[in-house]
């Protein structure tokens, strides 16, 4: 048993009732009441868990494309930049800059441009017609086009990509 103060509304002059409350009076739900839900099964659980894990895989494949068709993005963009940056060089001292087994810094300030890709390295070489410049791609990563090539020559500023993801 509990005894319960309860304060009255002013209208009944403040008077404070004290009444008897008595537990029995609640509703007390029984234990099977309170747990009485089906649970999944194995089956179920491990139909969930394969279609998740074909949602991830499907996810990961799109998300790889992605990332390596930027990288290429990424590649063509300084392949432009080092073109129009030797027809500047060519303008200024008349003839193309050759960096075949040069560091990219070097290339950055002969060339006064800057670079800094870690997925591809960059070399130009020079022959008696012009220039041509090629980004390789890097093991760096393990992407599907490690190896693969992207290349501009001095008379097509178009480059040449040699992935079909970059495509």
């Amino acid at each position: 048993m509990v005894w319960v103060k309860v304060w009255t509304c002013p209208l009944k002059h403040g008077i404070v009732l004290y009444y008897f409350y008595h537990i029995a009076h609640m509703r007390i739900r029984k234990r099977t009441e309170w747990y009485n839900f089906r649970a999944m099964s194995m089956i179920e659980v491990i139909i969930v868990l394969v279609i998740s894990g074909i949602f991830a895989s499907v996810g990961f494949a799109n998300f790889t494309n992605f990332t390596e068709k930027n990288r290429g993005k990424n590649a063509e963009t300084n392949l432009s930049v080092i073109f129009n940056a030797e027809k500047r060089y060519k303008l200024s001292n008349n003839e193309y800059f050759d960096c075949a087994g040069c560091a990219v810094t070097d290339m950055n300030s002969k060339l006064d441009i800057f670079i800094d890709d870690p997925y591809f390295t960059y070399t130009i070489t020079v022959n008696e017609d012009g220039f041509s410049a090629v980004a390789t791609r890097n093991a760096k990563g393990k992407g599907p086009c490690a190896g693969k090539t992207v290349s501009i020559t001095d008379d097509n500023s178009t480059p040449q990509k040699g992935c079909l993801f970059w495509r």
